[in-house]
């Protein structure tokens, strides 16, 4: 009597078919999500959320040391003759320019 393996075996065969594909179904299934959580995981480091959810507990003190500003700049004065002398005519020029435009307006 010969033994014809595919004959005997093949309800066997069918579930260890149904078995491999269930199984491979699964490895694939259990890999994707796991790449998808490295994924989510190297997001939210390139984010910079997973250093914020690590400094959560600490308390951070920010006391700012106030100070108080003493301006020392003061505005020169002219010292020079003819400083002096521009300015004066300066203003001169800028009186006559006034008084024309009243003369103008009126």
């Amino acid at each position: 009597m010969k033994l014809d393996l595919n004959k005997e075996m093949s309800n066997w065969l069918v579930v260890l078919n149904n078995n491999a594909k269930w199984a491979v179904a699964i490895t694939i299934r259990f890999l994707t999500l796991f790449m998808l959580m490295i994924l989510f995981v190297l997001f939210l480091k390139w984010t910079g959320i997973i250093s914020e959810l690590k400094n959560i507990g600490t308390t951070r003190s920010s006391t700012i040391n106030s100070k108080d500003i003493v301006h020392e700049s003061k505005p020169s004065t002219p010292t020079h003759t003819s400083d002096i002398k521009n300015i004066s005519d300066l203003q001169k020029l800028i009186n006559n320019k006034i008084k024309n435009r009243r003369k103008e307006v009126m």
